[in-house]
């Protein structure tokens, strides 16, 4: 059944289908890559996968459990976590601090356990300091914890937000355009995170215009044109897929491997 399951996905806006009976399986340890032109649905389904947005019609599953209504807080408990096409840090909280809040999901001590210094308390402190700190490292910010998070560049606020994500201890995790506005070289480091992440048994599913990225660590490239899936399959395959060409590139010459 794989990891997440969506079953004939469809999600219409004023009459406008965002999604139109879309089926996709991500399975367990994939790096799947959902690509598309300008308002072909890629955050709609992401948005429905975490919760932001509720289907018509069409089920979503996640390891088994049906998660097609669930709110956002209740998919991130459940095992999915998410960035965002646009940052959406506390800008005036430290890196550390941003990564801390993103672990309250997981905490279980209350009000009075922390105002009380219970034993309890502070071990979860311990476990949130200690993993704050081991994700800062795996996205290379280990030396920019007290820095604002607004004060850093553009492209070490995607790893800021990535670190945030991870930080809820997801399964999967989704990432919309992370390299969006990196240079070469930021997104080859990107291309390592996400391999990263990939090693400490996350699955990822990633929206991305960089189709040179795409192509290079994708498992599976999933194509969307106005909201319906028209192609599905290894990154060589779909390269070569006629109608990947004329819907994402326009044309039926090979410059998707260009792009």
């Amino acid at each position: 059944m794989g990891l997440l399951h969506i079953d004939e996905a469809s999600v219409s806006f004023g009459g406008v289908r965002a999604l139109e009976m879309v089926s996709l399986i991500i399975e367990k340890g994939e790096i799947v890559s959902i690509i598309g032109p300008n308002g072909a649905g890629k955050t709609t389904l992401f948005n429905a996968i975490s919760g932001f947005t509720h289907l018509d019609s069409g089920k979503i599953s996640f390891d088994g459990g049906d998660i097609t209504r669930e709110p956002p807080h209740g998919v991130v408990r459940l095992g999915i976590a998410r960035t965002f096409q646009n940052l959406r840090l506390f800008s005036r909280l430290t890196v550390a601090e941003n990564v801390n809040i993103a672990q309250h999901s997981r905490t279980r001590s209350g009000v009075w356990a922390a105002l009380l210094n219970s034993r309890g308390s502070r071990s979860e402190r311990r476990a949130v300091l200690e993993l704050t700190a081991d994700l800062l490292a795996a996205v290379g910010l280990a030396g920019q914890a007290d820095t604002l998070a607004g004060d850093l560049p553009y492209g070490d606020q995607r790893r800021v937000e990535i670190a945030r994500a991870l930080a809820t201890r997801p399964r999967l995790l989704l990432l919309d355009e992370p390299a969006a506005g990196m240079n070469y070289a930021e997104v080859q480091d990107l291309l390592g995170l996400i391999q990263g992440v990939r090693g400490r048994g996350i699955t990822v599913a990633m929206v991305d215009h960089d189709l040179r990225a795409v192509m290079a660590i994708s498992d599976r490239v999933v194509v969307l044109d106005y909201g319906r899936k028209i192609a599905d399959g290894r990154p060589g395959e779909v390269r070569r897929n006629p109608a990947v060409l004329r819907a994402y590139l326009g044309e039926e010459g090979g410059a998707a491997t260009d792009a």
